[in-house]
């Protein structure tokens, strides 16, 4: 498609209106409203209870108004409500502390307390949180709350967070209202009008934040009627009516949530076009335009500034507990920006990721390809945002308001980023304020550049493709996020698995578990695999906890977090559920000066965060402890280490899988009471049938045996059932010699054999001639006492003494 100058877009002082009632001219909002309704509707029952930030301290306040008719101390912790599990209760302690939110501006939570006035208070209804949240949400969950079946229609504690989230859809609708009278405003035409609306009605980021506990949509919306008053101001050349509606919105933006502060600068630029118009007119019409500013500055602005002295005098900052955006603000702003905790790339990725969608509690995102989707379109409507910008053509007023809009966009990001120091990144949510803003660059940039038969059907798509996004995120991405494992018709087990009947407490056995894959290198990840069947109900939450061991028992891996992902903790089993519970856990590091090695699984269940165990016993009762050991896996160097190089010479050949290539007596010469030494090193020939172990006997003259030690190969470490052609491997062996020895000459023999049958490996020298008893010599000792001759001088005394 080349790029041309398109037509001109209808001058501010044409309206292009389709003629007949209110339906007719306005049915593309209408309808855009209905379906963002209904939208909301569908987020508000398909996100679970307090699966959004801080949604339960979010109520909390909103409750705390209704009840107490007053404002909550800020510095006040929130305590969540008695939860009968016994492994989070602390003695004395009737419910866990929480963030609260009592630090925040009123305005959402008094709306919200005049919502739940009506309704009885249920304030002690149950709440389990999941300790795990903060870890890898792939294993441990994203789900801040444990989910019991919700009974319907929702009652007590349900019912009003619903009601609260079905005000914030309402709120929404509100702001989107202010959105499409804005594009009437800057277009003439509904239709584009009602484009610029969908677009930011189905920003999925918009739709969630409309559909939960949150004051974020609150400030969004007055953000939105904000902006609506001061294009009309230089749209229409409004009065001061305007302007005093403009700073209003504002103030009560702020007092919505302090992000809200990005609307100043918009409404200084509003004040500043209103008294550039009024000094054009004479002295006369300026002075009586800068008493009035001043008035309605103090009028509409005293609520915020109120609140932000209450603030000042009670605890001492104007933000109370962010003491990051006093010190960016008020204390050192220079400071701030220059000292380089400011990451202007990463802050704006990472904003440009969330404004589109950070779901639950801030842990889910859109997949990467839809944000390079995304990112593709605001990059083609910014180049057609561009054009008109320097388009002589266009229409002056569009001119004038896409610049006006960059610089907000590029003004809140600034200020939301650098609030953000030393807490986190800028989360979209913060960036509601632009989001009418980016609605009507979006469209506007994308009609400029479509084709004139496209004009409006281009941006019409956008916002079609966005409505689809926002239909899809429940059942694609929430949906999955917060699924319980899915239950099975029956405990039989699939090919691969392993049959281990083991129970743990009264409540739950053990039926079968499966470990892939057989082999590890370091960072690779085992995935274990545990198949349940519920005998009990109990209302604790345990953690399962799977640690990777290695042959000598030593941990170097774990994941520990409740089942099912998070989402089905051990309080909402029910007698006879039979589930597949999968964990993955790496190889780390520690275990590279232990490789080879023989790999398992100790699994354990227990309270977090106490410790205490729940006991095992097998399907007969026999305690097995606190802890199975699972499964037999192959740890292996990694495959960037060099393989250990086969010995060139074959000393014996043990059976027809092992050849001895070393053996080295560390210390030969020693006295009874010490031990001996003795490294081999085997060339694997053939991969071994059996967990093989190695004799060390001492002999006497007699070929009686009058000390021995067997252990398995390597000690157990790396058995040799896990050995492979081509591999080599050392193992170290230790032989007592008895302190009271009695004297006299003895030889070591050694062998391997099979511990299950007690069948040596027939050994045969270079020759191929087998040795006797299937044993070679060692070492012999010479254990007899040492005669040292100590010559003897005499002194004679001379005679003349």
């Amino acid at each position: 498609m080349v790029l041309v100058d398109a037509p001109e877009l209808t001058p501010a002082d044409q309206p292009v209106q389709p003629p007949g009632g209110l339906w007719s001219r306005h049915r593309g909002a209408i309808l855009v409203g209905i379906v963002f309704v209904l939208l909301t509707l569908y987020y508000n029952i398909s996100i679970p209870l307090w699966e959004s930030d801080n949604e339960w301290a979010h109520f909390d306040y909103a409750r705390y108004l209704a009840t107490n008719r007053s404002l909550p101390d800020a510095n006040s912790p929130l305590f969540l409500p008695f939860t009968e599990d016994q492994c989070r209760v602390v003695e004395g302690q009737t419910g866990s502390q929480a963030v609260s939110q009592y630090r925040q501006p009123p305005f959402y939570y008094m709306l919200g307390a005049l919502v739940l006035t009506p309704l009885a208070d249920d304030s002690s209804a149950a709440f389990d949180t999941n300790p795990y949240l903060f870890t890898d949400g792939k294993q441990a969950g994203y789900n801040v709350a444990v989910h019991p079946k919700q009974a319907f229609p929702p009652q007590g504690t349900a019912l009003a967070v619903h009601l609260l989230r079905a005000m914030s859809g309402l709120i929404g609708l509100f702001g989107l209202a202010a959105t499409y009278l804005t594009g009437l405003l800057i277009f003439r035409d509904s239709r584009l009008a009602a484009v610029m609306m969908a677009v930011n009605a189905f920003v999925p980021q918009y739709v969630f934040s409309s559909a939960v506990v949150n004051n974020d949509i609150l400030v969004g919306a007055l953000s939105s009627w904000c902006i609506f008053f001061c294009v009309r101001l230089y749209m229409q050349r409004s009065g001061l009516w305007a302007l005093l509606l403009a700073m209003l919105t504002a103030t009560l933006a702020i007092l919505a949530k302090y992000t809200g502060i990005v609307l100043l600068p918009v409404v200084a630029i509003a004040v500043l076009f209103y008294l550039v118009r009024s000094w054009k007119e004479g002295w006369t019409s300026f002075g009586k335009a800068l008493a009035g500013v001043a008035g309605i500055t103090l009028l509409a602005g005293m609520p915020a500034l109120v609140w932000l002295w209450r603030n000042q005098v009670t605890y001492g900052r104007i933000f109370v507990r962010y003491p990051a955006l006093d010190s960016v603000l008020i204390d050192e702003p220079s400071l701030t920006l220059f000292n380089g905790r400011l990451n202007p790339l990463r802050a704006g990725e990472f904003a440009f990721i969330t404004i589109w969608g950070l779901f639950g509690n801030d842990n889910l995102s859109l997949p990467v390809w839809i944000l390079v989707l995304l990112g593709i379109v605001c990059l083609f409507a910014l180049l057609g945002v561009g054009l008109v910008v320097a388009g002589r053509r266009q229409p002056k007023h569009l001119r004038v308001l896409a610049l006006l809009g960059i610089f907000f966009i590029l003004e809140a990001w600034a200020l939301t980023t650098v609030k953000a120091i030393g807490t986190s990144e800028p989360r979209g949510r913060y960036l509601i304020p632009i989001f009418s803003t980016a609605s009507f660059l979006l469209t506007l940039g994308i009609y400029r550049l479509a084709p004139a038969r496209w004009k409006v059907v281009a941006p019409s798509a956008l916002a079609a493709g966005l409505l689809v996004l926002s239909l899809a995120i429940p059942p694609f991405l929430l949906g999955p996020a917060y699924a319980p494992p899915r239950l099975e018709a029956s405990a039989e087990l699939l090919p691969g698995e392993e049959s281990i009947h083991a129970n743990f407490g009264d409540f739950a056995e053990l039926v079968g578990y499966s470990i892939e894959p057989q082999e590890l290198h370091v960072w690779d990840t085992a995935r274990v695999t545990l198949v349940w069947r519920v005998l009990k109900h109990v209302t604790n939450n345990y953690t399962v906890g799977v640690h990777l061991l290695d042959g000598a028992k030593e941990p170097h891996g774990v994941t520990a977090h409740f089942p099912g992902r998070g989402n089905y903790a051990t309080s909402l089993w029910q007698p006879g559920d039979v589930f597949r519970d999968t964990y993955e856990v790496a190889l780390e590091p520690s275990a590279r000066e232990r490789l080879p090695s023989l790999g398992q699984i100790k699994l354990s269940m227990y309270c977090y965060p106490a410790e205490e165990y729940v006991l095992i016993t097998d399907s007969e009762g026999t305690s097995l402890g606190d802890a199975l050991y699972l499964g037999r896996m192959k740890w292996l160097p990694g495959t960037n280490t060099p393989p250990a190089q086969a010995g060139s010479d074959v000393l014996l050949t043990l059976g027809d899988e092992l050849e001895l290539t070393s053996l080295h007596v560390a210390n030969p010469t020693l006295l009874p009471g010490q031990d001996l030494v003795i490294d081999l090193t085997w060339d694997v020939v053939k991969a071994p049938e059996r967990d093989y172990t190695v004799f060390a006997h001492l002999v006497d003259s007699q070929g009686v045996q009058v000390n021995g030690n067997d252990q398995p190969m390597t000690g157990g470490i790396y058995p040799s059932g896990l050995w492979e052609p081509g591999d080599v491997v050392t193992h170290t062996h230790r032989l007592s010699i008895p302190a009271d020895l009695p004297t006299g000459d003895y030889e070591v023999v050694m062998g391997v054999y099979d511990p299950v049958t007690g069948e040596r490996l027939a050994v045969r020298d270079e020759s191929g001639n087998e040795l006797p008893d299937n044993s070679f010599p060692v070492v012999t000792l010479d254990l007899h006492p040492k005669r040292v001759f100590i010559p003897s001088v005499r002194v004679q005394k001379p005679q003349n003494q």
